[in-house]
């Protein structure tokens, strides 16, 4: 009777104590079922979270104001031989059209002066560039240009025609250093010039 009395409450207790392993058990057995939301496909990004994720399109100055100073050699022409070398100041305005990519337009002037008197160029420009080694900081541009026009003082008023070679440099996408060879041609004179300068763009 003892002996019946202590199995029953034995039995009681090891049926208690299996009851948490069933439920693990029965836990792990059990189907994961997915999210509602999981399979559902995500929503395609705004117009303007686009625009945000693009990299913005550089946009260059269109504008520039050059000045220069150099000297000239000249080649051809009546007092070649005695004045040969010239001083050189020019001054431009150039106009890069976004829309034209590769082509400037402009007007410039220059004075050319010596001990025998002095020489005014003035005419419109028209030229091609293609920037190079292209950086944050600074960016290089070769440019040719062509110059029609007239020149006055004291060899006289004739038409003229330049044409210069000029390699740039863009800091900033604001200031200009630039060195130009040119070759300038009026009657029978002739020059080949030499010029360095500065620009502010805008």
């Amino acid at each position: 009777m003892i002996a019946g009395r202590i199995v029953v409450p034995a039995l009681l207790f090891a049926v208690i104590a299996s009851r948490p392993a069933l439920v693990r058990a029965q836990d792990d057995d059990a189907e994961v079922l997915p999210s509602p939301t999981a399979g559902a496909p995500e929503p395609e990004p705004s117009i303007e979270e686009l625009e945000e994720q693009m990299i913005p399109t550089l946009v260059l100055p269109e504008l520039r104001i050059r000045v220069g100073g150099g000297v000239g050699l000249q080649t051809s022409g009546p007092v070649a031989g005695a004045e040969p070398v010239y001083g050189r100041v020019t001054e431009e305005v150039e106009w890069m059209p976004p829309a034209l990519e590769f082509v400037s337009f402009g007007i410039g002037g220059a004075q050319m002066f010596t001990t025998g008197g002095q020489i005014y160029q003035v005419g419109a420009r028209v030229g091609g560039h293609a920037w190079f080694c292209e950086d944050v900081v600074v960016r290089c541009q070769g440019a040719i240009t062509l110059q029609l026009g007239a020149v006055f003082g004291s060899l006289g008023e004739w038409f003229d025609f330049s044409a210069d070679a000029d390699l740039r440099f863009l800091f900033v996408e604001r200031f200009e250093l630039f060195v130009r060879g040119s070759f300038l041609s009026f009657g029978s004179n002739s020059w080949i010039n030499i010029v360095g300068g500065a620009a502010i763009a805008f």
